[in-house]
């Protein structure tokens, strides 16, 4: 019998340092000879997830931009689903709000809108290889989705702001340092990491209930619901704890594969 496993990357698969660990690289590899569909669903762009993936060994459907890009690297029998949105949302949050912006990006496959020029978010944003276009925000092509760096204060107008717009959703979370700035997400509603799981499910025809995921952001929460088992991390905010049926342990302790393992033994 075959599940379905669906892995946030950040704060779950990976530690406090980016990295996978010996014993989730070796645990995972067993899954899939074992058969099991191991996914990355994760709001990073393939290009960052490309090194982990192949680390990993997957030949897998994956999902990007928390869903936004459904693909398969490997398979040409899988079609590539992608949700979309206008740029316009982005023009007119700087238009009506940008002197409470600190910074902002918005992503198109390999091209890359940094609105102000930012080394670190530079390094951050792993731009090597793509296009980078910087101090700009006048995005012509449909997006994946934008990511504001905002004054705290704001953030909640902003969001209900951008609610106006139609399949428009906003996320946020306050950033390690607080009284700076708060981390404001705006993505389609049209799709989400339920979107792939449920994708790649039918693809796989994998029953419902033989479905696992594991997240600890705001953008995994609909995955958490989705799953049939679904864990939190412990790392993990309240309201993402909310949205899944069990906790796992934290991320810096193999907390993400040790659910697993106990789903497949069926020790929960």
């Amino acid at each position: 019998m075959r599940y379905l496993i669906g892995f946030d990357i950040d704060g779950t698969l990976v530690d406090d340092n980016s990295e996978l660990s010996e014993e989730t690289v070796d645990y995972i590899k067993k899954l899939t000879k074992e058969g099991h569909i191991v996914s990355l669903i994760t709001g990073r762009p393939f290009r960052t997830t490309k090194t982990l993936y192949d680390q990993l060994e997957l030949k897998t459907p994956l999902g990007n931009y928390s869903g936004s890009s459904i693909h398969s690297p490997y398979d040409d029998n899988f079609e590539t689903i992608e949700f979309k949105m206008d740029p316009q949302v982005v023009k007119d949050v700087m238009k009506k709000y940008g002197e409470y912006v600190r910074n902002g990006f918005s992503e198109i496959e390999d091209k890359i809108y940094l609105f102000k020029e930012d080394q670190g978010l530079i390094d951050w944003l792993h731009v090597p290889g793509t296009e980078l276009i910087l101090n700009s925000y006048d995005i012509q092509e449909t997006i994946s989705g934008a990511v504001l760096f905002i004054a705290p204060e704001v953030v909640e107008e902003v969001e209900q702001f951008c609610l106006t717009y139609e399949n428009l959703g906003c996320r946020y979370w306050r950033s390690l340092k607080k009284d700076e700035y708060a981390v404001l997400e705006i993505y389609t509603t049209l799709s989400s990491k339920a979107t792939a799981m449920e994708v790649i499910r039918k693809y796989y025809d994998i029953p419902h209930e033989n479905t696992i995921a594991l997240g600890d952001g705001t953008n995994d929460i609909e995955m958490l619901e989705y799953a049939h088992y679904s864990a939190s991390m412990k790392n993990a905010p309240k309201r993402v704890r909310n949205a899944a049926k069990y906790e796992a342990g934290s991320n810096n302790e193999n907390g993400a594969i040790e659910f697993v393992e106990k789903v497949l033994k069926k020790a929960l």
